[in-house]
């Protein structure tokens, strides 16, 4: 007669069941395979970032492989002293306060929009704005 779910919480009596199916082939599981095929599409505030990141990252590499041939040709160390050097060089620019500053950034942006009544919920919406 009566289907009970996953999680289906009971607060009293007795009951009878009968297990109809599980995994991927009961509703549940519908619903997860339906949310994986969902694509992930990227807001153009992330495309931007990663456009950053990836330059970034190349300038970092580039500062780095200058810095082992200035360790290693110029001054004479020797090859594991100069990849030290080259390291250290590498992680000291990595800017870790990137992600802090895209949230101050959106931060900004919400108190701005408050002062003009204009609060939105979905975030993807106001960066297709600009």
């Amino acid at each position: 007669k009566n289907l009970a779910f996953s999680a289906t919480l009971v607060s009293g009596g007795e009951a009878l069941g009968i297990v109809i199916s599980t995994g991927d082939n009961t509703e549940i599981g519908e619903i997860n395979s339906l949310v994986g095929q969902v694509e992930k599409k990227k807001t153009n505030v992330l495309v931007q970032i990663d456009l950053v990141s990836k330059f970034i990252a190349l300038f970092v590499v580039i500062v780095a492989i200058v810095t082992f041939c200035v360790a290693y040709f110029q001054t004479k160390m020797d090859a594991l002293h100069a990849v030290s050097v080259a390291l250290v060089t590498s992680v000291a620019m990595i800017p870790e306060g990137l992600a802090a500053i895209v949230t101050l950034t959106y931060a900004y942006a919400v108190s701005n929009m408050a002062e003009h009544n204009a609060i939105v919920r979905v975030l993807p919406a106001v960066e297709t704005l600009g």
